[in-house]
């Protein structure tokens, strides 16, 4: 049998702290589409057009991608966001029915029956105590130093590739 201990308010925080990230995310992409997927050529020839429309289409297509990872972002803190509810509900009602049960096995047996007798909440049990905002904060970090030098580099491959397969080699 499994075991599950959960602190929603945790979740909630990091649910919170990914939201947080999720709209950084969004202002970035959102500002990087324009001067991306809009590549104005740098000459006035064939291949600086073809170029500039390959790198267009490349980031048209990132911009695809990051809009589905967005959507799976977004759909990932609905789901922490209402495990957090249910795992608060499921511990209320567990309570509420173990205070219930405490009350009428004292009253049955005449023993006076303390709050020091009822289980502690899974809350004070959770053997893990990680600060969500800093693992959140070098995620973000990470993304933004390795992001920009990534997608570029992505870039530079992909045209090296379509020019080496233009001149046939």
């Amino acid at each position: 049998m499994s075991c599950v201990m959960a602190a929603p308010a945790m979740l909630t925080a990091a649910a919170g702290d990914l939201a947080t990230i999720d709209s950084s995310l969004r202002v970035a992409h959102t500002a990087a589409a324009a001067p991306t997927v809009g590549l104005a050529p740098a000459a006035a020839d064939e291949v600086s057009a073809s170029i500039a429309h390959l790198l267009s289409r490349h980031a048209e297509d990132y911009q695809a991608v990051a809009g589905q990872a967005a959507a799976f972002h977004e759909q990932f803190i609905e789901n922490l966001n209402a495990g957090a509810r249910s795992y608060a509900s499921t511990e209320a009602a567990s309570t509420s029915s173990l205070r219930s049960l405490a009350a009428s096995t004292g009253s049955h047996a005449g023993a006076n029956t303390g709050s020091s007798n009822l289980p502690k909440p899974a809350t004070a049990l959770l053997p893990i105590t990680i600060s969500f905002k800093e693992v959140t904060d070098v995620l973000v970090l990470l993304l933004l130093l390795l992001a920009g030098p990534l997608v570029l580099a992505w870039l530079l491959f992909l045209l090296i590739a379509q020019i080496l397969q233009f001149l046939g080699l």
